[in-house]
């Protein structure tokens, strides 16, 4: 991939339609919801069904065409790649017999569909990526990244110092997704190498505006999870990203911090945080985080109930008194953590194979010899690895996290294509 600015343009457009599509897929759905706003759509099941099928198509149509890929990383000598994928087997299969033995109304079905039209196809075409295809994949998600900052600018023009609780620029859009796609961009942006003097500067406007525009939607989530991922490139490579990681961070979390407070959305970010204080209405603050620690603590304590088959796929209750003062009490959900979810809902049978999925990727970085240390490429996939593991346990779903799963599965991958090249020039 060229690395000069000069030829950006240009590099985007030679950046083949596989990482376009996996860009699209892993970071692109406000593309969609945007497009049906714009022609006042509003996004009914059958059309966000029907997007994710042809998406998820053509992905398995990619993934595919680079069989001979798959299928040598497959091969690789040990057991590593052989667990991790009977693991991955195994839970999703658990996962969508959960859902049809144990799970009753609309949401553990369309997280089933999910798992099948758009995780799975995810995890595939991810796995078939070459090492050389990251830069471009991380090149394709800083964009897309850019293309919603820039949609962020025109919706908070349009309130004209309205104040508002939670931001997004897509009607469609929830807060948390919204702050995520920037977030995940800015990831992306630290994988960058440009050469020149001028595509550095380039690269830090990105990224500073992408980290800003992560701060505007009000949600803590997505800004924990870049913040870790971000810590781990500080770590591994200090003498090469430590002085663009730092003031572009810095910078872009004050901007983002005076928008937000512009617009609002500082109250989310800020109440129940310890120096901050609390916000809101009669009876206490409505606090997400409160809930959350309340539905990860019921769901652990009923695990034991149901220790073996869990008690089915976003089958668990909201009972907090938040939930009561909403007048959504006794509404079904899930724990919006996924280890917490493999287990109460899917039992040993899923929490088993869930903990592999995320326990072979760790020894995976740990075991490459160009590890992340040393390598770009695996720098960025472990911050991928990590941004999308902090996400999946603040508000992820086991059948919904493409990220966990496609970055997981190619670091397997990748090692397993390094023990058969290992093994191969030993002989």
């Amino acid at each position: 991939m060229p690395r000069d600015a000069r030829d950006l343009a240009g590099s985007l457009r030679s950046i083949p339609a596989a990482v376009w599509t996996l860009a699209v897929s892993l970071n692109g759905f406000f593309l969609y919801l945007g497009v049906l706003d714009i022609v006042g759509v509003e996004p009914r099941t059958s059309l966000t069904v029907g997007y994710y099928a042809a998406l998820g198509a053509l992905m398995l149509w990619l993934a595919w065409r680079a069989r001979a890929v798959l299928v040598a990383r497959l091969r690789a000598p040990g057991r590593t790649v052989i667990v991790y994928v009977a693991a991955g087997v195994l839970l999703a299969t658990w996962f969508l017999l959960n859902v049809a033995l144990f799970s009753d109304g609309t949401l553990p079905k369309r997280l089933a569909a999910l798992l099948i039209l758009w995780t799975l196809p995810s995890a595939l075409l991810f796995a078939s990526l070459a090492r050389a295809d990251l830069e471009r994949l991380a090149g394709a998600v800083t964009a897309l990244g850019l293309v919603f900052v820039a949609a962020e600018a025109l919706a908070l023009a349009r309130l004209a110092g309205d104040e508002v609780r939670r931001f997004s620029p897509v009607a469609a859009l929830d807060a948390i997704s919204a702050a995520q796609v920037p977030a995940l961009g800015a990831v992306a942006c630290l994988a960058l190498r440009p050469v020149t003097r001028r595509g550095r500067l380039t690269q830090g406007v990105a990224l500073t505006l992408l980290v800003a525009g992560a701060v505007v939607p009000g949600s803590r989530g997505p800004l924990l999870a870049l913040v870790v991922a971000s810590a781990a490139v500080a770590v591994l490579a200090w003498r090469t990203r430590l002085r663009l990681l730092v003031p572009c961070l810095v910078l872009g979390l004050a901007g983002g911090w005076a928008l937000a407070s512009a617009v609002g959305t500082t109250y989310y970010l800020t109440y129940s945080t310890p120096g901050f204080g609390a916000y809101g209405g009669p009876g206490g603050p409505i606090s997400t985080l409160s809930i959350r620690r309340q539905w990860w603590r019921d769901a652990i304590e009923s695990f034991p109930d149901e220790p073996l088959t869990g008690h089915g796929v976003a089958m668990f209750v909201d009972d907090t008194p938040e939930a009561r003062r909403m007048g959504v009490a006794g509404r079904r959900t899930y724990p919006h953590n996924s280890l917490v979810e493999a287990g109460y809902s899917l039992g040993l049978l899923g929490l088993l194979p869930f903990v592999l999925i995320v326990a072979i990727p760790c020894w995976a970085f740990v075991r490459m010899r160009a590890g992340p240390a040393r390598n770009p490429d695996a720098l960025f996939l472990l911050s991928l690895f990590l941004f999308a593991f902090v996400a999946s346990n603040l508000s992820g779903e086991i059948g919904a996290d493409a990220l966990l799963w496609s970055s997981g599965a190619l670091a397997v991958g990748l090692y397993g294509a390094e023990r058969a090249a290992a093994v191969a020039s030993s002989r």
